[in-house]
């Protein structure tokens, strides 16, 4: 499971960057923490899914 969600770090990080703005009101790229960890979930759901 660690191996798979290792290979798919980088792809679900580029998934989740969002445009985010700050306090001043600047927008921002930056990564959303909560879609990030939806994927992840989502990939583990699937990789324990699967069948052989």
């Amino acid at each position: 499971m660690k191996v798979v969600v290792l290979h798919y770090r980088s792809y679900m990080t580029s998934l989740s960057m969002r445009k985010l703005r700050d306090e001043q009101g600047n927008t921002y790229w930056g990564i959303d923490e909560d879609t990030r960890e939806r994927l992840r979930a989502k990939l583990m759901q699937s990789v324990l899914a699967f069948k052989i």
